[in-house]
């Protein structure tokens, strides 16, 4: 008698709608995250560019332009060889030509140096239009420790909100000369 009542129950019956419609049930704590210091903020980074399928969207500062070269190039390599779209948008000065030399082989790059519209950059990463991380100091002034970022895998705020903040960044930046 009460395993018929279950079965007739309205919890069967959203179980059953859940399983027919193939809704996703989410926990935002499996999908977001605070990242303490640079080493996890960096390895955050390689994962998601490492799982890329179609692109990455990368906004950085000087210092992270040089962090990128340093740390994540042969991934970036390796992602561009896979197919996957590299963007990458930078205050871009005579002290990185090297390191934009390298990236330029695997990602198109724009400077933010007197782009309109556009105050002074900060950190972010989208990939896939579906994750990103977003760093939280600058990078300037604080100790490699204490570094903060938040990493989100939600592709609501992705796709609705950096996605076309990237968008706009880029459009209203120029583009680098691969040669520069």
């Amino acid at each position: 008698e009460k395993i018929d009542r279950l079965v007739k129950s309205e919890h069967i019956k959203e179980l059953e709608k859940i399983h027919k419609e193939n809704i996703k049930t989410l926990k935002p704590e499996d999908m977001t995250g605070a990242l303490k210091g640079r080493y996890a903020v960096l390895q955050q980074l390689e994962t998601m560019m490492k799982n890329a399928k179609k692109s990455i969207k990368m906004l950085t500062t000087e210092n992270g332009l040089v962090e990128l070269t340093e740390n994540h190039a042969n991934v970036l390599k390796r992602a561009s060889e896979a197919g996957v779209k590299i963007q990458i948008a930078a205050p871009i000065t005579k002290n990185l030509a090297e390191h934009v030399k390298t990236l330029s082989k695997y990602a198109q790059i724009r400077n933010l140096v007197d782009a309109e519209n556009i105050v002074a950059p900060g950190r972010v990463c989208v990939v896939d239009g579906n994750e990103f991380v977003l760093g939280l100091t600058d990078d300037t002034k604080i100790h490699p420790t204490q570094d903060v970022a938040v990493w989100t895998q939600s592709a609501h705020v992705t796709s609705s909100m950096f996605e076309p903040f990237f968008e706009h960044i880029w459009q209203n930046s120029k583009p680098v000369n691969k040669a520069q």
